[in-house]
């Protein structure tokens, strides 16, 4: 359109590997007694690498050869295009990401007293995640009207690793016409660590080139030995979050035939630290908050086939600090 033609040409290879593994291990040591571990794994890895050629003509290719897209790439001896190209692109990409994640989750419940209505729980979950994710990218351009050839060769090497932990306790302690008191301790402990580091290859190799295939190995092995000198420092970034949260649920139930009421309070303290690099120099920004909220259930069960419930509660995700 507009006078212009465009042709292109894309090669795409993809490679994907998902195994996962869980198990549960139940134990009942004692009658009213319950242990359960659960612990899972799973690895994810993407591969991915395309190969992209594009041509911009004056006029009507098809005019001059059968098929264009035979004559896409750049600097083609004897051209039989010469003369009536505008531009000619030719880009490559890969990207290889991998994430390991590990999770095991451990439970213990008692019950006690004659009917079993008074409990004791205990709850603890960690949980690893690392990920990383490489990109390289060869990106050139070409214009014959004034000859000037535009390229981008980089390599990005990005992290993101996170740890978490948890333990919950809860009692239940049970009172005449149905009511039950109810405490909830909850901490949790989050570690979260990231990286991004981009770097301009064609500023220390300008012939750099992707070799393409399903090895992070072989783009790491296609890097110029110095390449790490060639980190683009003001679009790099990269920092350390930490945030630590307790809850106590403070809750009172009634429970009867025909309805269930539950009513309490939420105390959660939050801190939350964030550390990064900037101009030589680590700077860390800390916040902190105290949240408390109300949270009330009421349900309803006129006939066994109809039930009327509402529910009120606060949620809040503070502090935040990126």
């Amino acid at each position: 359109s507009g006078g212009s033609f465009s042709n292109s040409l894309s090669n795409t290879l993809a490679w994907q590997d998902t195994p996962k593994m869980s198990m549960q291990i139940v134990l009942h040591p004692k009658e009213r007694t319950t242990i359960m571990i659960k612990p899972q794994f799973s690895y994810s890895r993407n591969d991915s690498w395309s190969h992209n050629f594009g041509g911009n003509f004056k006029k009507d290719p098809y005019e001059r050869v059968e098929d264009p897209t035979d004559y896409l790439d750049i600097g083609i001896a004897d051209d039989p295009l010469d003369g009536i190209r505008n531009n000619s692109t030719d880009n490559m990409q890969q990207t290889v990401d991998g994430k390991f994640f590990h999770q095991t989750t451990a439970t213990f419940s008692r019950r006690f007293g004659k009917n079993g209505r008074r409990s004791l729980g205990l709850e603890l979950t960690e949980s690893v995640s690392i990920g990383r994710t490489n990109q390289g990218t060869n990106y050139r351009t070409y214009y014959y009207k004034n000859g000037r050839d535009t390229t981008r060769r980089q390599f990005v090497d990005s992290r993101n690793d996170i740890t978490t932990f948890a333990a919950t306790v809860s009692y239940n302690e049970p009172f005449k016409n149905g009511y039950n008191l109810q405490f909830i301790l909850r901490g949790d402990y989050k570690l979260k660590r990231y990286d991004k580091s981009i770097y301009d290859i064609a500023s220390i190799d300008k012939n750099w080139g992707l070799v393409g295939g399903r090895s992070r190995d072989g783009m790491y092995a296609s890097l110029p030995e110095n390449y790490e000198d060639a980190k683009m420092e003001g679009v790099s970034s990269g920092g350390d979050y930490s945030w630590i949260s307790q809850m106590l649920f403070v809750n009172m139930r009634r429970v009867k035939k025909k309805y269930n009421l539950t009513a309490g309070l939420k105390f959660n303290p939050q801190w939350a630290l964030f550390s990064y690099p900037e101009e030589g120099a680590i700077k860390t920004m800390r916040t902190t908050v105290f949240n408390v909220a109300p949270n009330i259930n009421y349900s309803y069960k006129p006939t066994n086939r109809k039930k009327l419930s509402a529910s009120y509660r606060s949620y809040t995700e503070q502090p935040s600090v990126y």
